[in-house]
C-alpha cells in the first residue's frame, strides 16, 4: 500500500514556490542576497563612503578592514565615488609580493578590460604613463619596495591629471578622455597588494580657495587613515 504523500508537506512546497516567485518578481532576493563582487568601504566614516568592486575572479579579493582591501595575484578591484567624476584618489599601497602593479582611471568597470582610460603602471625601474593601453609617457622611477607601504595620491580635475608619490608629485598630465567616478588597482605577475586608508574627495564640493596644488599637499600632510 502506497503511502499518500502528507498534505502539511505539500502545503509548505507550494508555499516556497509561491514566495520564491513573488520574491524573485520583486527583485526582493538580489537585495537579501549579498553581491559577493561588492564591497562597502568606509561606511562607518561620515560623507566618506566608497564603493568598491571586484572586477576579477571571485576569490582573487579580500577586505581587510573598513577601509582596506588585499589583493591576490591575477585580482583587480575597480572604487567608485558617486556623481565625482573629478575627484582625488587617496590610497596606501603595500606590495606584499612582487612590486608591478597598475593604478587606472577614466573608465568604468563594465568597460575596462576593453577601455583602459589612463594607466600609471609600475614596474621595477619607471612609471609608464598609458592612455588606451598605449604607453604616451615614462618616467624613471626606482622608489617602489616589497613590503613597504607607500601612499599614492591621484588627482583628476577636468582636462588635467596628476600623480604623487609619498610627498612628490611625480606627474602631471592632460587628457581629452572624459572623468568617470572610478579609480582601478591591479597587480601584474606574481605581484600581490595590500591597499589601506582607502579615500576619494570629491574635487567639487571643496572649497575654491583649495588649489589642487594645495589640495595634494594638505593629503600628503595629513596623517594616513589606519
Amino acid at each position: 500500500m502506497k503511502i499518500p504523500f502528507p498534505i502539511s508537506s505539500t502545503l509548505q512546497i507550494i508555499s516556497i514556490i509561491i514566495c520564491g516567485n513573488i520574491l524573485s518578481g520583486c527583485s526582493l532576493i538580489p537585495s537579501i542576497l549579498p553581491n559577493p563582487y561588492i564591497y562597502q568601504l568606509n561606511k562607518y566614516t561620515p560623507k566618506q563612503y566608497i564603493g568598491c568592486i571586484n572586477i576579477s575572479h571571485i576569490d582573487s579579493v579580500e577586505q581587510t578592514a573598513d577601509n582596506s582591501m588585499r589583493i591576490f595575484k591575477g585580482g583587480a578591484l575597480a572604487f567608485g565615488l558617486n556623481e565625482a567624476a573629478d575627484h582625488i584618489t587617496d590610497i596606501t599601497i603595500t606590495p606584499t609580493a612582487g612590486k608591478n602593479f597598475t593604478i587606472g582611471f577614466r573608465s568604468t568597470p563594465h568597460d575596462y578590460l576593453h577601455n583602459k582610460g589612463l594607466e600609471f603602471t609600475f614596474d621595477d625601474k619607471a612609471i609608464l604613463i598609458k592612455e588606451h593601453g598605449k604607453i604616451i609617457d615614462k618616467k624613471q622611477f626606482s622608489g617602489l619596495q616589497e613590503k613597504k607601504q607607500e601612499r599614492f595620491i591621484i588627482i583628476n580635475d577636468a582636462a588635467e591629471y596628476s600623480l604623487q608619490i609619498g610627498c612628490d608629485i611625480v606627474y602631471r598630465g592632460k587628457t581629452k578622455l572624459q572623468g568617470t567616478e572610478y579609480c582601478f588597482l591591479y597587480p601584474s605577475g606574481e605581484t600581490e597588494l595590500h591597499a589601506q586608508a582607502i579615500t576619494m574627495t570629491n574635487i567639487r564640493v571643496t572649497k575654491p580657495s583649495l588649489t589642487l596644488q594645495k589640495s595634494a599637499e594638505k593629503i600628503a600632510n595629513s596623517p594616513a587613515a589606519e
